[in-house]
């Protein structure tokens, strides 16, 4: 029987991603892979085959807990190695005030000079 866990936690800004894939990564003892802290905020377009590099390279074993979009990057890596792939959707107002929330605090991933395009 597999064991191997492999999640990739997705959605839009503000729904929770995170704090679930973090709980997720407790629970099961596969390792947290954050997009968000890996991502550099001086990085441009240039930088995505690095970025690409690293993610191979993270989610090659076999157990991980994955958390953020990055879709046109990332997907092809993530999705077809996930044993589990998890949408969070919430209500539209809840996940901007959650957004919101997160941008202001210090010490966090995602900041507001931040939320410019990535690629």
């Amino acid at each position: 029987m597999n064991h191997s866990k492999r999640i990739v936690v997705l959605g839009s800004a503000g729904t929770g991603k995170t704090t679930l894939a973090r709980r997720l990564s407790h629970a099961t003892g596969a390792k947290m892979i954050c997009l968000d802290a890996i991502w550099q905020p001086n990085w441009s377009k240039e930088d995505v085959p690095s970025f690409r590099e690293l993610l191979v390279s993270l989610h090659s074993e076999d157990h991980w807990v994955s958390d953020g979009n990055f879709a046109q990057a990332t997907f092809d890596i993530r999705l077809p190695r996930a044993t589990m792939i998890v949408w969070l959707e919430r209500p539209r107002l809840s996940s901007s005030w959650n957004a919101l929330k997160r941008v202001l605090r210090t010490n966090e991933h995602h900041r507001v000079a931040d939320s410019r395009r990535r690629f």
